[in-house]
């Protein structure tokens, strides 16, 4: 990093700290070392920076485009977290015991309101992000690659929303003969949700290769951007546990959720906690990302610049005075 026109150093121009040591590295060439830890100060520049500023195109408001990563991201992880209630609830309520396929009828539609106020936050958060992210001075994604992917995520989480209040205004659990029924639609509402919170994740990993690629300290952490295959996996072997369940449980002769049914539902339990992990993970992986975008000067041009002696202000200190008292 040079100044083209003179083919001299650039230095740092504000008081920009160390990414290892936090020593204040103003006034040093950008070719130097830290004094104190001997770190490449080149490597704490990159790190501190929009990288899309050394090419002219700095985003105009990198904190609200922040604000928008985060809001994605929480979607995520509240959706992958209330993927957790439903079976939480189905293979707890009778452990060490058989269980009474009405007692989690009950359960389901007794907790349906919780669910169903989750889903209405996370895709309240996905709403905000889109609406605060696709505007023209804080564009990240000028050719709206995803702007289709969180469409499709919102409308399924909106879809299992509804799916919940309509279990809670269905009454009995077991109203009509169990096949419509409010325990029924939880369930239904259940598989919904998976299905949704897959289309979350592949928009939030297009959202997270954008940013990374703004982000020098987002790659050199090891973090990387999170690849969607594992947890698309997982989404979708918890959808079919829970489709062989469900079937398998209203097959039932005997109105009881136990044997292998049980067994499948504590598999199923396991495997939605891992997902709700990977949603924490995918969350930090957007804070981390974000993090150049929250502290200031975020630009090239706003932390480099000319020797001082190439100044102009130093330049005028040069010039010959003219008081000839």
């Amino acid at each position: 990093m040079t100044d083209p026109d003179q083919s001299t150093p650039l230095t740092i121009s504000t008081e920009l700290p160390c990414r290892r040591c936090r020593q204040i590295l103003y006034g040093l060439s950008v070719t130097m070392d830290c004094p104190e830890c001997g770190l490449p100060i080149e490597e704490t520049l990159r790190t501190s920076i929009d990288l899309e500023s050394l090419h002219g195109q700095a985003l105009q408001q990198p904190r609200m485009v922040a604000v928008s990563v985060i809001a994605f991201a929480l979607t995520g992880a509240i959706s992958l977290g209330a993927g957790v209630l439903v079976p939480l609830i189905i293979a707890t309520t009778g452990i060490g015991r058989e269980t009474d396929r009405d007692l989690v009828a009950e359960r389901l539609v007794d907790n349906a309101p919780i669910l169903g106020i989750l889903l209405l936050v996370a895709a309240a958060l996905a709403t905000f992000g889109l609406l605060i992210s696709h505007r023209s001075s804080r564009q990240f994604d000028p050719q709206s690659r995803y702007v289709g992917r969180w469409f499709r995520a919102i409308g399924l989480l909106l879809l299992s929303a509804a799916l919940t209040w309509f279990a809670v205004m269905a009454g009995s659990p077991t109203q009509s003969n169990g096949w419509f029924s409010g325990n029924l639609l939880v369930l239904i509402a259940d598989l919904v949700l998976g299905l949704g919170t897959i289309a979350v994740i592949l928009a939030l990993d297009g959202v997270l290769r954008l940013i990374g690629a703004r982000s020098e300290q987002y790659r050199r952490a090891g973090r990387g951007v999170q690849s969607a295959k594992p947890m698309i996996a997982g989404i979708t072997i918890s959808i079919l546990i829970g489709v062989i369940g469900l079937v398998m449980t209203r097959a039932s002769t005997n109105g009881v959720v136990a044997g292998p049914i049980e067994g499948m539902l504590f598999v199923r339990l396991a495997l939605v906690m891992l997902l709700g992990v990977g949603g924490i993970y995918l969350f930090a992986n957007a804070i981390w990302a974000t993090a150049p975008f929250w502290r200031g000067p975020w630009r090239f041009d706003q932390v480099v610049g000319p020797p001082p002696s190439k100044t102009p202000a130093s330049m005028a200190d040069d010039l010959p005075s003219d008081d000839k008292g």
